[in-house]
């Protein structure tokens, strides 16, 4: 029972770490396009150019959290053996 309680809390630390993980990735990723689009306009692109930029950068992050999700799952189970 012990070893399942254990297992439950592991469970529970990762999902908030992984919470949290997501919040700063995001948070990042909102004041980094704060400080492309300036540029952008500066350099006088349309809006298409300016939603592919945001586009792609969401997508990098996205793809970054879901790397960092997996090593920490990864590193979580590891650690549980």
């Amino acid at each position: 029972m012990k070893g399942q309680n254990f297992l439950q809390n592991e469970n529970v630390n990762l999902a908030m770490d992984k919470e949290n993980l997501e919040n700063l990735i995001n948070d990042e990723t909102r004041r980094l396009v704060g400080y492309v689009m300036p540029i952008l306009e500066s350099m006088c692109a349309d809006e298409n150019q300016k939603s592919l930029v945001k586009k792609i950068l969401y997508n990098y992050k996205n793809n970054v959290c879901a790397m960092l999700i997996n090593e920490m799952s990864n590193e979580n189970q590891s650690n549980n053996k």
